[in-house]
């Protein structure tokens, strides 16, 4: 899927603060930035590559989401802060039902 079909899909940006937890330690990777049901874009101080991939926890509408994320563009500002495209490449049927409800009732 090239960029014009990821940009497709409705995004909705986040009015309170979602973090995105790496799997493996715990610490809070990110922040989301906007969310769609294919992927999102995350805030961070922590710097991404192209490819890299993580195994997340995101809670939304108190509900724990268990979603693979591969970073597909990100961009790093004087400021340190960096933006990342992320696909979203892992997540059962349950968590995708529960960020569709939450993206369907965010407009």
């Amino acid at each position: 899927m090239d960029h014009t079909e990821q940009k497709r899909a409705k995004r909705v940006n986040p009015k309170e603060r979602i973090d995105v937890i790496n799997f493996i330690g715990g610490d809070v990777l990110a922040q989301i930035v906007n969310l769609s049901e294919s992927g999102m874009m995350l805030a961070s101080r922590q710097k991404f590559t192209d490819d890299q991939m993580f195994q997340t926890l995101l809670v939304v509408e108190g509900h724990e989401l268990s979603v693979g994320l591969e970073c597909v563009w990100s961009e790093t500002q004087e400021s340190g802060m960096t933006f990342g495209g992320f696909m979203i490449i892992d997540i059962s049927s349950n968590d995708h039902a529960r960020l569709q409800h939450y993206i369907a009732s965010h407009d």
